[in-house]
This record gives C-alpha cells, sequence and structure tokens, in this order.
C-alpha cells in the first residue's frame, strides 16, 4: 500500500490526491501526522505532502519542508537561478526598496509586509526586493515533467487587503498552456525543483516589467481547487507509474 503522509493545513488538496490515486487503481492511505503518530500498516511506499520523510521506504519528496524559504532563495542564487534579492537585516541603502518583511516560514501570503522606505523599522526573519511584475504563475512540476501552467487573476472578492496576489485579496489561478509560457518560464521551474531536492512542487515564478523570469518559491503541498486539479491529476498519474517502478 502507498502512503500519502499529510501536514497539518494541507489535508484539503492530499485527501483529492488520495482519491484520485485509489480510482486509478493504486491501493492509498491517508497519514494525518498531526492526528495519529503512526503510519498506516502495511506500507511500502510513501508521498510525502508538506513534510518530510523518514527515508526508511522509498519516498517521493523526502525533502519537503526541510528548506525554509530563505534556504530557498540561498539556493536559488547559489545555482545561478533567477530569485529576488534578500538580506539578514533591513537595508539602509534607500534605492534597495520597497522591500518585502518575512517570516522564515508561513503559507498563503501570511507573515509577508511591505516596507517601503528605510525610515520605517519593521521587524522580520529576513527581507527581499520587490520585483515589479506584470504576470505571474504557478507551474506545477514532477521531476523533468511540466504538468501544468496556471495565471494569477483576480477571481473572487476580497476578504482583506495585502500585499501579494493571495487568495484572501482576490487572487486564484486560471489554467494557462505550456506553449502560453515561455519555456524559459519552466526550465527555471523544473532547475528550482530540482535545486532543493524535490520530486515535485509548484513553482511560483513571476516575470518582472523587465521582461525577466523570477522564481520565488517552491510549494510542496499547493493547493488544487478549480482548475488546478487538472495538474493534480497528473500529479496522481506519475506517483502511480513511480509506485507501480519499484
Amino acid at each position: 500500500m502507498l502512503e500519502v503522509k499529510i501536514s497539518r493545513g494541507f489535508g484539503d488538496t492530499a485527501v483529492l490526491l488520495v482519491e484520485q490515486l485509489n480510482e486509478l487503481g493504486c491501493e492509498t492511505a491517508a497519514h494525518y501526522t498531526y492526528k495519529d503518530f503512526n503510519s498506516p500498516h502495511h506500507i511500502t511506499a510513501r508521498v510525502c505532502w508538506g513534510t518530510y520523510g523518514s527515508g526508511e521506504l522509498p519516498e517521493l519528496n523526502h525533502k519537503a519542508a526541510t528548506f525554509s524559504k530563505l534556504d530557498e532563495l540561498r539556493t536559488f542564487h547559489r545555482r545561478g537561478i533567477p530569485a529576488p534579492d534578500w538580506w539578514n537585516e533591513q537595508p539602509t541603502d534607500e534605492s534597495a526598496y520597497p522591500i518585502l518583511g518575512r517570516q522564515i516560514s508561513h503559507s498563503e501570503g501570511k507573515g509577508i509586509q511591505l516596507i517601503e522606505t528605510p525610515s520605517t523599522i519593521k521587524s522580520a526573519d529576513f527581507y527581499t526586493k520587490v520585483i515589479p511584475s506584470s504576470e505571474e504563475f504557478r507551474i506545477w512540476i514532477f521531476r523533468d515533467k511540466c504538468l501544468g501552467v496556471y495565471h494569477r487573476e483576480i477571481c473572487w472578492p476580497i476578504q482583506k487587503s495585502g500585499f501579494g496576489r493571495n487568495w484572501w485579496n482576490g487572487w486564484g489561478y486560471i489554467r494557462w498552456y505550456n506553449d502560453e509560457i515561455s519555456s524559459g518560464a519552466i526550465d527555471y521551474a523544473k532547475q528550482a525543483v530540482a535545486a532543493v531536492g524535490l520530486d515535485f512542487a509548484g513553482v511560483d515564478v513571476l516575470q518582472g516589467i523587465n521582461g525577466r523570469w523570477y522564481v520565488l518559491e517552491t510549494n510542496t503541498a499547493p493547493g488544487a481547487t478549480g482548475f488546478c486539479q487538472y495538474a493534480l491529476r497528473g500529479w496522481a498519474q506519475q506517483v502511480k507509474t513511480w509506485y507501480e517502478g519499484l
């Protein structure tokens, strides 16, 4: 039996993945780590969803959740993957602004604060450059395959204001097709997944007004409501193929 190991806060989409794997004939059980410490019985392989693996079984995304947002940025820069500049301390150079104060760990855009001038002092774990952008995408990658491209668009009423294209300020994902986005953006997404030792991730990329692409982060438990279920089905098929090949 295959196990999908699920971290707190990421259950909804993981349940869809488990259902799709079972529909494909791949016997799969969900393991909610925050509800039950013990893994289901007779497990022979594992998919790590938003949490890291233990190493005693064949595992996909064994290193999920082992890189912080700052670790990812450092790794991207070392590997030559274009990503926003970052600082450990709030910069004093006015030309660096606007910047974002960020937390080491966060989700759904929470824990991000916009800082527009050096005279505004805000405490944060680290700071990143704001990239003036024209477009933002989430690219679903499984190893060397692109299984879906989604464009950030205003989709529903704003629940609360804030910086960034997040669901609570009205932004959702609309499906695009691979040939509607630069192959360079997809290549950067694949490089980002490999750089942080993952098998799969939803990679957030944006295109600056200067025309360049930037990788923002990888998501090892991306939401898959609405249009994004198409890419999740692709992930389920890839997981099934991997499991049957063990």
